[in-house]
């Protein structure tokens, strides 16, 4: 299994903008990645259908994981009494796959770092404020991603945790296409050098 200097760039560039895209995580953002994401599953479907050889295998082997992977987290929904749809797998501490348990300490680290408090002057401030209320901060509260209204002393916790999963979801996708694109091209190598017939 063999790595080209190209593709390592490729692999190091990927992981240079993830870190940023979770840490500054917000709709448009995540739209951004959302929409990569989308567009590089559909170039490997097309490749898988219409490419022949190890580019074919390469194709496969990175929609395969991708696909069983978004199965897995459409599968997590849940319905409410009143028609909503929730899905536990964007909840970091709610989540039950592994891949989401595994964001919880990275989004805690990230809200650590971007949460604020705004005091009753309305100036910005990294200590919570002597008066501040979080039952009573103007509609904000506790919540993370919450930005009260109001005049009074309130927080305001960043990323949301709506628009930070479903990006981590998404590279994780990524994650799971290029390991199994590797994969299937290793094997489809093998099967060539052994002279194994084609079915």
């Amino acid at each position: 299994m063999r790595f080209s200097l190209r593709e390592m760039l490729l692999v190091v560039t990927i992981a240079s903008l993830a870190v940023p895209a979770l840490y500054f995580a917000n709709p448009w953002v995540e739209a951004l990645v959302a929409g990569a994401t989308a567009v590089l599953l559909a170039g490997a479907a097309i490749r898988s259908l219409v490419c022949r050889g190890i580019r074919q295998a390469a194709a496969v082997g990175f929609v395969v994981p991708a696909l069983l992977y978004g199965v897995a987290l459409a599968t997590s929904a849940t319905h409410s009494e009143l028609g909503g749809v929730s899905y536990r797998e964007m909840d970091p501490y709610n989540g039950r796959l592994l891949t989401t348990k595994s964001m919880r300490y990275p989004y805690e680290w990230t809200t650590s770092q971007r949460s604020y408090y705004i005091d009753s002057g309305g100036k910005r401030t990294k200590s919570q404020p002597d008066d501040y209320d979080p039952y009573n901060a103007g509609g904000g509260g506790l919540g993370f991603g919450g930005i009260g209204g109001g005049g009074g002393p309130r927080f305001v916790g960043l990323p949301d945790r709506d628009d930070f999963m479903p990006i981590a979801h998404c590279l994780w996708t990524l994650l799971f296409g290029y390991a199994g694109m590797k994969y299937a091209s290793w094997v489809y190598a093998r099967r060539e050098a052994d002279g194994s017939p084609r079915e």
